[in-house]
């Protein structure tokens, strides 16, 4: 099946449900910050975006992308309180030289869930990965004559058919510091964790995807994603937990030297 990648061995991803994330609670000081520039602000600024995808294997049968999009729901949310301005929007200052701010005006970020017909196992072994990953973060282009409307963080969740799972990252170049050296991932992992601790007895989240579904039919066509072929660089980490003993420490190691590497 062609995919809109151009992809002909591989699955089309099909997208789900399309919601936003607002902040678990309203930012008090909208504070904007100036996009600095030493040269004009070329059209390239608002096609630019870092992209980031982690695989997991399912580790039981409660286990899956669907259950993870739904505490994410709540647990991104919360994350984006404490950088209200991933979940802001980009503006043109009214300076008459075209200038650019982002405004942490809590418009809220983008949450997507999608499936494909192909195993994990399946789909990393395809010759096309760079072009196949493509498909596993969302993306579309930031509106250059009305950027006011256009979200700058997206978050894809894809489910394969064996029950593993890709959260598909993706941000505005001008938010990257946020997301990496702001430690954004790791503070959103932690507070993900916390909800799952503290909510042990719900086995299924509130925005649980398959619960909300009328008739168990996909819709034909949310929305579309941007193609991305201008992918610099993908950098591969596989780690086997089995027949091992991971300690939270360790584990922890593990992730800081591929962010070390990465960067």
């Amino acid at each position: 099946m062609a995919s809109p990648y151009g992809i002909t061995n591989v699955p089309k991803l099909t997208i789900e449900a399309v919601q936003t994330v607002v902040p678990y609670k309203v930012t008090d000081q909208r504070r904007p910050s100036r996009v600095l520039a030493t040269d004009p602000i070329a059209s390239g600024i608002f096609r630019r975006c870092l992209h980031v995808v982690l695989y997991y294997k399912n580790v039981s049968e409660e286990d899956s992308g669907w259950i993870f999009a739904g505490w994410a729901k709540e647990s991104l949310g919360k994350a984006i309180s404490e950088q209200p301005m991933l979940s802001g929007r980009l503006w043109r200052v009214e300076d008459g030289n075209g200038d650019l701010e982002i405004v942490s005006n809590d418009s809220g970020v983008r949450l997507i869930e999608s499936q494909v017909a192909v195993t994990l196992s399946e789909f990393l072994e395809f010759k096309e990965k760079e072009e196949a990953e493509a498909q596993l973060v969302f993306w579309n282009d930031i509106d250059e004559h009305d950027p006011q409307f256009s979200p700058l963080f997206y978050v894809q969740v894809t489910n394969f058919q064996c029950g593993g799972y890709s959260i598909g990252i993706s941000c505005s170049i001008l938010l990257a510091d946020l997301l990496v050296k702001e430690k954004f991932l790791n503070s959103w992992a932690k507070i993900h964790n916390n909800i799952l601790s503290s909510n042990n007895e719900l086995k299924k989240p509130l925005f649980y995807l398959h619960h909300l579904k009328r008739n168990g039919s996909s819709p034909p066509s949310i929305t579309s994603s941007t193609p991305r072929k201008d992918c610099v660089k993908t950098l591969h980490f596989k780690v086997i937990v089995e027949n091992a003993n991971f300690d939270d420490e360790t584990c922890k190691s593990l992730a800081l030297h591929c962010v070390e590497e990465t960067e």
